[in-house]
């Protein structure tokens, strides 16, 4: 019993840290204070009143001062895996992670209309793919045992202004080490067709800053369909003629249909949706220009950082007074 105590005292005071940052230390609180405090952190964590027991449901779900996921989601050739290179390009501590890293093997990908469907759900491992953010979060970098076959594929032009590219570094490195700091954030860019989606909300949630890519169906039709193919676990992958409109096309209008008025990819965002799920859709300003598209990424990032910063601030704040 004795023991117990003492190990809920310590769970309590290390939680407190996670949650609450190093003023916590100097507070003296008791399991309801404590509870109260925690619950408004706002994570769903839970202190049970006259005992040790602590429940986190979340807990991969821990915020990191040093560690940032940025997701970049959307269809398929819509710019994704250039928007992050030039991303990882623009920080000091950065690296990439593909959602197209965690297919399936080809021999356990779904078949619709007599063909392979790679754009859907059930092709991609998802429980690894959580396993690989959660790792994320706690290390700081990928798992080790994890093998990047993207650079394999083709990658997009990057038709970018390199003085914009410079800007925008010199901006960010002041934001990842911040004033009086001289700890670099680390950030980890996730790019992916299905990152967003409801069905995926467990890994939407592990992403804290989402960015959405949109493009015309006509531009993914003669993206995709100039590409050679795709390396996968155990071969090459090469679309079938039609491939864009029988599987491609009518996937991304299934699985985004939420984000849009109407439930049509073609119509304007729905702002309610998107900022209820912290998703940040492209400005339309940002179609067919991958400068301004990378001008509106960092811009959402920069955010993303003053936003954080804003919500500690005034957390720290509170325990003081």
């Amino acid at each position: 019993m004795v023991f117990s105590l003492h190990v809920g005292r310590l769970l309590q005071y290390y939680i407190g840290i996670l949650f609450l940052g190093p003023h916590f230390a100097s507070l003296k609180k008791s399991p309801r204070e404590l509870s109260h405090l925690l619950a408004s952190s706002g994570k769903d964590t839970y202190v049970h009143q006259g005992s040790t027991r602590l429940l986190l449901r979340t807990l991969a779900m821990i915020p990191s001062a040093n560690v940032i996921i940025i997701g970049v989601s959307g269809s398929s050739s819509s710019g994704k895996t250039t928007l992050s290179r030039l991303l990882k390009s623009i920080f000091d501590r950065a690296f990439i992670l593909h959602e197209d890293d965690f297919y399936k093997v080809d021999a356990e990908i779904p078949y619709k209309n007599g063909v392979q469907d790679w754009d859907c759900l059930e092709a991609i491992d998802r429980s690894q793919l959580n396993a690989a953010l959660a790792h994320i979060k706690a290390h700081g970098r990928p798992p080790p045992e994890l093998v990047s076959k993207e650079d394999l594929n083709e990658a997009g032009n990057a038709d970018v202004d390199h003085e914009v590219v410079q800007a925008w570094r010199d901006k960010m490195r002041a934001l990842v080490v911040g004033p009086g700091s001289d700890t670099c954030t680390t950030v980890a860019i996730i790019d992916g067709f299905l990152l967003f989606v409801e069905e995926m909300q467990s890994t939407r949630d592990m992403i804290d800053v989402k960015l959405f890519l949109r493009t015309s169906y006509e531009t993914v039709k003669n993206r995709r369909e100039a590409r050679k193919g795709y390396a996968t676990l155990e071969g090459f992958w090469t679309d079938p003629p039609g491939y864009v409109d029988s599987v491609v096309w009518p996937n991304y209008a299934r699985y985004h249909a939420f984000l849009f008025c109407n439930g049509k990819v073609e119509e304007p965002f729905d702002e309610e949706v998107c900022r209820s799920r912290g998703i940040r859709p492209m400005v339309d300003s940002a179609d067919k220009s991958m400068t301004r598209c990378l001008e509106w990424a960092c811009s959402s990032i920069q955010t993303h950082f003053d936003e954080y910063r804003r919500m500690r601030g005034r957390k720290q704040n509170a325990l003081l007074d």
